[in-house]
């Protein structure tokens, strides 16, 4: 992992919005942003509308100096049983939820992930890829209702996460709108890392 992988004052146990030209976009920065110290204290959980539970793992690998102590990812939106490789110290997990309109599935299988970890003397880390994806499935105000619980359950259990966005792929509103869910934007310029604060986490307003 590089040393610009992330901006040095961005911490991992915040939730971050990450501005990406496309979905996917900067692996090495998905996995710094992932991990706390080591990455083998880290509980990862990949939400991937785009990417092969293998594909996330592969990622994994290129990235990071070690395994995390767990993994799970979540395939939205993709038919198939869904596989990959038991890439963790202790347990991987995978899990599908076919209908990527189904946010109700989609916060049941996280939580069911999340709560799963308590145990675990863990961080946990959410690498949600992506919002731009999302929204093609449901309007702004129900994936703004179902980003204010997420976030707001990652504040309860002491975790992080970052949710990617191609900013020129919603308009004005919508940024706007889900902004203030997140305690920091991330974006990578010509010049290097931009990094804007005052969102506020999980207190965003309702639509």
């Amino acid at each position: 992992m590089t040393a610009d992988a992330i901006p040095s004052d961005v911490d991992p146990s915040e939730t971050v919005l990450f501005l990406t030209p496309s979905t996917g976009g900067d692996p090495a920065a998905c996995t710094a942003l992932q991990t706390f110290g080591s990455p083998a204290e880290t509980n990862a959980l990949a939400v991937s509308y785009a990417d092969s539970a293998s594909e996330r793992a592969t990622s994994w690998r290129s990235h990071a100096d070690a395994p995390p102590a767990n993994f799970a990812v979540v395939v939205v939106g993709r038919g198939g049983t869904p596989d990959g490789p038991d890439i963790a110290r202790n347990a991987t997990r995978i899990e599908s939820v076919p209908d990527g309109s189904d946010l109700t599935a989609l916060g049941v299988t996280v939580t069911r992930i999340l709560d799963g970890w308590g145990d675990h003397p863990y961080r946990t880390a959410v690498d949600f890829d992506s919002l731009t994806a999302l929204l093609q499935y449901a309007d702004r105000e129900t994936a703004f209702r179902f980003l204010h619980t997420l976030t707001a359950q990652m504040d309860g259990i002491d975790g992080g996460g970052h949710f990617h966005l191609t900013p020129d792929a919603v308009d004005d509103r919508t940024y706007h709108l889900l902004r203030p869910l997140f305690d920091a934007v991330v974006e990578r310029t010509e010049d290097g890392w931009e990094v804007r604060r005052g969102g506020g986490g999980a207190s965003g307003t309702d639509p």
